[in-house]
């Protein structure tokens, strides 16, 4: 029996602590999941915690990059056998702040704890890719390291690949925890959510990617991809001074439709689920309309062509959160509200 279960601890009052930090590292998040009950509730509150401390570790700027994924590797094993993340702690002791992101990390062993109180069944469908995730974040390790220069990923490709890594891992362990909990997902529908989960995650991603590349090219970071900055004629630099110029324009409306397209296999992904399965599919409805509702809000007057970012009103995320609970089941109707949302041609 591992370290972890022997303790003396109290396992209810860990989840509490759980449950009070999501909001605090994630509003938009803490709604999605307000949607679910019992086992699924727990579980991919949990699932998501342990990606967030995942990544925060991997963000750490006082970290050296050989130390962050040592305590990425003991955060692993932690995961793997129960016992305490003890480097975790003592690494972010150092550099501790009142931001949430960096608390939850600090005590990342009361995430783990209360993990280990779900059936092996389902840790098992969390943990390979969490150590995905992690296995990614090596590789692309530079948007993580302080630089002088702006860093730049090298194609859509790798853009893609980026997006695996930090999302479509997650999409795969969605879907995953998603069967297991569900006994009504037949083979032809499973193998088709197994088929799209990736795409549902790198759609997400994009999205976000999208709207907040001005803020991450003030960290050094540009994901908008170099071969598109070439075929446009532009550099990074040029894009953190000059984000109204029109070639910026262009790059942002080939990342918009290849995220939309990735997007439109995420709707397909949701009419995979049954209609029977409510919580599921308002859990998966909800983001995804909100993305393309935050395409579509992408146009030459929106902030992100004057340095800043694009976001939906409260308003349209409170209509959308409504109208749903009304009509998830319908794929009709959910099909009529992804469409009824106009892009404005950017170029």
């Amino acid at each position: 029996m591992s370290s972890v279960q022997t303790q003396t601890y109290n396992p209810a009052e860990d989840f509490v602590w759980c449950k009070s930090m999501l909001p605090k590292v994630s509003r938009t998040f803490a709604l999605v999941i307000s949607v679910l009950t019992g086992e699924k509730y727990k579980s991919i509150l949990l699932a998501y915690l342990l990606c967030r401390i995942a990544d925060t570790i991997e963000d750490n700027v006082f970290l050296p990059a050989e130390k962050k994924y040592q305590i990425l590797e003991d955060f692993i094993s932690s995961l793997k056998s129960g016992q305490p993340a003890d480097s975790i702690s003592h690494a972010f002791s150092e550099h501790k702040t009142d931001d949430p992101d960096s608390d939850l990390t600090f005590q990342a062993d009361r995430v783990i704890r209360v993990f280990y109180t779900l059936p092996l069944e389902t840790r098992d469908c969390i943990v390979p890719w969490v150590e995905e995730m992690v296995r990614g974040m090596k590789k692309f390790q530079a948007f993580s390291t302080p630089s002088e220069t702006i860093t730049a990923v090298k194609s859509v490709e790798e853009l893609e690949e980026y997006c695996y890594f930090v999302a479509g891992t997650v999409g795969i362990m969605l879907t995953r925890l998603f069967i297991r909990f569900s006994q009504t997902i037949s083979m032809e529908n499973q193998e088709k959510m197994n088929r799209l989960a990736v795409s549902f995650g790198v759609g997400l991603q994009l999205t976000n990617i999208l709207k907040d590349f001005n803020e991450d090219l003030r960290r050094g970071w540009c994901y908008l991809p170099a071969d598109l900055l070439q075929k446009h004629g532009i550099s990074p630099e040029e894009i953190k001074n000059h984000p109204d110029d029109k070639r910026v324009a262009a790059i942002v409306e080939d990342l918009r439709q290849i995220a939309h397209s990735h997007l439109k296999n995420a709707l397909d992904y949701t009419f995979a689920i049954p209609r029977l399965e409510r919580q599921i599919r308002l859990f998966c409805l909800w983001p995804l309309h909100m993305a393309n509702q935050t395409l579509a809000a992408i146009t030459r007057k929106s902030g992100l062509f004057s340095g800043g970012t694009v976001k939906i009103s409260r308003k349209q995320v409170k209509q959308t959160v409504f109208r749903t609970q009304f009509d998830w089941f319908s794929n009709n109707r959910q099909l009529l509200l992804f469409n009824s949302y106009p892009f404005q041609s950017l170029v």
